[in-house]
């Protein structure tokens, strides 16, 4: 058994982006701190993944013996496509409530999500950030 989880561990690490990204972090300003940080968040991902599969699951989700991939697949094939519809339409959103200013114009009141939102756009246009190195590392961490 122990083997078998060494040749797919293995495996694991010739996947396509582990290659790609590890060059794309040495080209960042700290690539040490950067390499670091991208490490760290898919060790971490693949150590939560490994300690689901082993303590978690000990049957499938549903309780049934087998586990059907397939349907999984397409459960959450579904669920980002209608995930990406919602996103991709342009709702209107609600007008957010403004207060006045003491003798200026009207000033918006900003939301937490626009918030977070701003700070996104700053982490990715900076990119000097070992915290997108890390969300890079959890994106590719989980087994494929």
């Amino acid at each position: 058994m122990w083997l078998t989880v060494l040749i797919l561990a293995a495996a694991m690490n010739f996947e396509a982006t582990r290659p790609t990204l590890a060059p794309l972090m040495l080209v960042r300003p700290r690539p040490i701190v950067q390499l670091l940080a991208l490490f760290c968040g898919s060790f971490l991902m693949g150590l939560i993944a490994g300690v689901l599969v082993v303590f978690v699951f000990e049957q499938t989700p549903l309780g049934a013996d087998r586990a059907n991939g397939a349907k999984a697949q397409i459960a959450i094939g579904l669920l980002t496509l209608v995930i990406a519809a919602v996103m991709a339409t342009n709702f209107p959103r609600r007008k957010p409530k403004t207060s006045p200013g003491p003798g200026t114009a009207e000033q918006t009141a900003q939301r937490p999500m626009d918030k977070l939102s701003e700070r996104a756009r700053e982490v990715l246009r900076k990119g000097n950030s070992p915290w997108l190195s890390f969300a890079l590392g959890l994106g590719i961490g989980l087994p494929s």
